[in-house]
């Protein structure tokens, strides 16, 4: 073979060996940049993963104490719910015993009058009266406020009085009214109207005489 041709040969395959060295060269510069870009892109996400785990590691500890707190506040608002019923039912209890110790002449003597007048005993009204006056005194006792006196004669005031018997329809507000049945206020209300009649005037008197 012609030496120079064998050199020409040697030389093209030489420079081609450089070539080939040289990619080699590029790729793995090329792959070590991936690598490194990717390396940072797992590092980015496992950091991204762990700060994920932390919020809801947190979240569920939070919930977990809010639940807790839940539960307490039901113990205790059922807790006061009970202690609540108690003291109601302890309140009623009292308040059931004082009426009862107030009009207490009442309803022990009731029953043996009551006996008396069906034997045929001569009860007399006045007695009747007296045994019902701790009725009276229990109402004042409890803050029950008495609306005018049987018999007696005011200003018809609709707000607290109630119309009854003939001419009731025409009677119109400060006409003179008579009382018939007391009515009662408790705390400045109206629990009861009194049952008033009317007043006849000394013209219709006349003309009922004539």
């Amino acid at each position: 073979m012609n030496p120079e041709v064998l050199l020409q040969r040697l030389g093209k395959l030489l420079v081609d060996s450089i070539r080939i060295l040289q990619l080699r060269q590029k790729v793995n510069t090329r792959k070590a940049e991936q690598y490194d870009h990717l390396a940072e892109t797992v590092i980015g996400l496992r950091r991204a993963l762990a700060t994920q785990e932390r919020a809801a590691d947190d979240l569920r500890a939070q919930t977990v104490e809010r639940e807790q707190q839940i539960e307490r506040l039901r113990e205790e608002y059922a807790a006061l719910q009970s202690r609540g019923s108690e003291t109601a039912a302890e309140s009623e209890r009292a308040q059931n015993l004082a009426f009862f110790r107030t009009i207490q002449p009442v309803v022990t003597q009731l029953p043996t009058i009551r006996a008396a007048v069906e034997s045929g005993a001569d009860i007399s009204a006045k007695d009747v009266l007296d045994l019902l006056a701790p009725l009276d005194e229990a109402l004042q006792s409890l803050g029950f406020e008495r609306i005018g006196e049987a018999g007696q004669e005011l200003p018809y005031n609709p707000k607290r009085h109630r119309a009854v018997g003939r001419g009731s329809h025409s009677i119109a507000p400060d006409d003179p009214v008579r009382v018939r049945y007391v009515g009662y206020l408790y705390q400045a209300e109206v629990v009861c109207k009194a049952q008033v009649t009317r007043v006849q005037t000394a013209e219709e008197t006349e003309a009922v005489s004539s």
